[in-house]
C-alpha cells in the first residue's frame, strides 16, 4: 500500500494491472454465446442458421476456454 493520502486515484503509481484470465474470457463468453442461442432458437421455435452459429462460436470459446486457454490471448 502507499502513503498517498488523498481521496482521489492516484495514476502515477507503477503498480501491475491485473487482468482477467483467458480461460474465464473463454467460459464467460462462450457461456453468453450459447445462452444467447439457447433463448434465440427457443423464442424461434426453431434453429436458424445464425442461431446455430452462435451456438458454434459459444461451444469454440468455451472448449479453447478448458483445452487451450493460452489460444485465446489474442481475443
Amino acid at each position: 500500500m502507499t502513503s498517498n493520502f488523498s481521496p482521489y486515484e492516484n495514476y502515477r503509481d507503477n503498480e501491475a494491472i491485473k487482468t482477467g484470465s483467458d480461460r474465464a474470457f473463454g467460459f464467460t463468453v462462450g457461456t453468453v454465446l450459447i445462452l444467447i442461442g439457447t433463448i434465440k432458437a427457443f423464442v424461434a421455435a426453431a434453429v436458424p442458421p445464425i442461431t446455430f452459429l452462435i451456438f458454434i462460436v459459444g461451444a469454440v470459446l468455451l472448449l479453447l476456454g478448458i483445452i487451450a486457454p493460452a489460444r485465446l490471448s489474442t481475443l
